[in-house]
């Protein structure tokens, strides 16, 4: 951590950072903390491996056989992630009439505007490497892709997915819900409202229960996936649309997808995703005519929010605790410039994050809609 020592400004600020900023409200606080707490660009940081399981052959039991008790070999599975994430931004510093009509609150204004812009970016970063975990071409990892509204049974079969897994305990489950999927879960008899009384102990607040598990709520939760198209071809006589995405989309198969910016008359509204590979989203019952659908560039969306149920023991995250931060004069600007002549305080952080197979499902909720 760098502040710079020649303006006592950027001293005030770092004394609120230090005090709030490994307390934020985003979903890197569910992630198994590994490494020092100033970690270093670069740095690879071995994790627990989930190798297959050993198999040990069963000596027989019948009378006059024999049989010999091997133990099969397990080629242990190396296992870590890099400190390979940054982000950095900057804030004007108000200068010193603005920091007298702020009642000397301005240091713990910016430091405020810090941790937000910073919690923000970095939690939603660790729920996206969350959601790219829980991808598969089948849908393994989604309970209700479609976004319909949540059912007990949802929430159970959720939870039975996870705990069937080998090595899972109740204990280590959190839920993690954007606040529209808050909303969807809230009339379920196996919700428990007790914000009151639940202690987050993380930093993150518990907003409740559901099924007897902890319940956290963030924005850094995307409402919604989007991904763009760079081609869109339509078959079967107008029942397919496949559409070309970069990889790393996070689309299964049953969610329902908008799509926008095709060329006039090609979009279309709330269709079933069929089948995904890495590179291809294919919509059903289109309605549209045979061939390419124009240029084919534009953004498809999935209609529901990414929340998930995650094992906490295996999701792993090394974040700098307190962001470099420095303050810099703002750029000049020539004559009739409109840049503000002043200062600006710069601030970064870096992160690495891992999560492994089988370490979160998903639970669809309705596209931005409580019911």
């Amino acid at each position: 951590m760098t502040v710079s020592t020649n303006d006592t400004r950027a001293k005030f600020v770092l004394d609120y950072l230090i005090d709030n900023f490994s307390v934020t409200d985003s979903p890197e606080q569910l992630f198994t903390p590994m490494g020092s707490n100033m970690p270093k660009w670069g740095e690879s940081i071995d994790i627990p491996s989930r190798a297959t399981p050993i198999t040990i052959q069963q000596v027989s039991t019948l009378p006059g056989t024999t049989s010999t008790l091997t133990l099969q070999s397990q080629a242990p599975s190396a296992n870590n992630f890099i400190i390979d994430m940054h982000y950095g931004g900057a804030v004007e510093v108000p200068k010193l009439r603005k920091m007298r009509d702020m009642n000397g609150n301005w240091a713990q204004e910016l430091a405020r505007t810090i941790r937000i812009e910073l919690g923000n970016y970095i939690g939603q970063d660790h729920w996206d490497v969350a959601t790219t975990a829980a991808y598969d071409t089948a849908g393994t990892y989604w309970v209700n892709a479609a976004g319909a509204a949540i059912t007990v049974a949802m929430v159970e079969l959720t939870i039975a997915k996870m705990t069937s897994q080998k090595g899972v305990s109740r204990s280590g489950l959190a839920w993690m819900f954007n606040p529209y999927g808050i909303g969807a879960i809230r009339s379920l008899p196996s919700w428990q409202s007790n914000e009151a009384t639940m202690d987050g102990k993380i930093g993150l607040p518990v907003v409740g229960a559901l099924s007897g598990i902890p319940v956290y709520v963030s924005q850094s939760v995307r409402p919604y996936l989007t991904a763009t198209t760079s081609a869109a071809v339509i078959t079967g006589t107008g029942t397919v649309l496949t559409l070309t995405v970069p990889a790393g989309h996070n689309f299964v198969p049953g969610m329902k997808a908008t799509t926008t910016g095709l060329t006039s008359g090609y979009n279309v509204s709330s269709k079933t995703v069929a089948s995904v590979t890495a590179t291809t989203i294919v919509l059903t019952t289109t309605g549209l005519a045979d061939g390419t659908a124009g240029d084919g560039v534009g953004t498809i969306t999935a209609e529901t929010p990414v929340n998930g149920l995650i094992y906490r023991p295996w999701a792993y995250s090394n974040v700098q605790q307190v962001p470099d931060i420095e303050i810099v004069k703002m750029s000049g600007g020539g004559a009739g410039s409109t840049t503000k002549i002043g200062d600006e305080m710069q601030f970064d952080a870096i992160w690495g994050r891992a999560v492994l197979a089988g370490a979160v499902y998903m639970l669809g909720s309705p596209y931005l809609a409580v019911s």
